[in-house]
């Protein structure tokens, strides 16, 4: 609209405070997978932002976000093998960012847990 401004939200801003996703099931709910998996992967691309932006704690944690919808996804839907390439993929991102940070043994694990998931899937 001609005169009318945009307002820019800080992260600071209560309004994004109150977004963080908080899932909650129960017996009587419901939350598609689809809609899951899409969480899954803003948590995946806010880690991507936050490496590239030299926050490796905070990449880490939003990787590790991922990682749990996956374990969770694979969980519930044992068949779909796309959930299985991502929770492996998960592990990958994971894995090389505790690279990145110097932990060695723990990338490790997660590097290891992203091959047997991807052998398993061959």
């Amino acid at each position: 609209m001609p005169g009318s401004r945009r307002r820019h939200l800080s992260a600071k801003h209560p309004v994004l405070e109150r977004l963080e996703p908080k899932i909650v099931l129960s017996e009587t709910s419901y939350v598609h997978p689809l809609a899951v998996l899409e969480l899954a992967k803003a948590y995946s691309g806010i880690g991507v932002l936050l490496e590239q932006t030299g926050d490796l704690a905070g990449a880490l944690a939003e990787y590790r976000k991922c990682l749990e919808i996956f374990r969770a996804l694979v969980a519930e839907h044992p068949k779909v093998p796309n959930y299985r390439r991502e929770l492996a993929v998960s592990h990958d991102w994971v894995g090389n960012l505790l690279t990145l940070a110097g932990k060695a043994a723990l990338a490790m694990a997660e590097l290891d847990q992203a091959r047997s998931l991807l052998e398993a899937l061959a």
